[in-house]
């Protein structure tokens, strides 16, 4: 009977031992996929930023062909009234 109880706590020793080993191996697969799941939100995050901060420099060069519109549209309405100012002018 001893025999039993000796060769029972050896063989739940060997299994408690692999167990060790096999819940190690999973934590080293758990954290090696958590990673590699960080180092893709990584990429994403920046590629996202890079978005908006592409889309940013759109609007502001969008804003700024406007501006330049206006402007443009305010030196010709400008020279109209210069020169109807001036053919007004001459012709009395």
């Amino acid at each position: 009977m001893p025999d039993n109880i000796q060769t029972l706590l050896v063989s739940l020793e060997a299994r408690v031992a692999g167990f060790d080993r096999e819940m190690k191996r999973a934590v080293g697969i758990s954290n090696k996929n958590a990673r590699s799941i960080e180092t893709r939100f990584a990429v994403m995050n920046r590629n996202v930023s890079r978005s908006f901060s592409d889309f940013g420099g759109m609007i502001g060069k969008a804003f700024a062909g406007a501006a330049a519109l206006r402007g443009a549209q305010t030196l010709v309405d400008a020279s109209t009234r210069i020169e109807n100012s001036l053919s007004h002018r001459t012709s009395r």
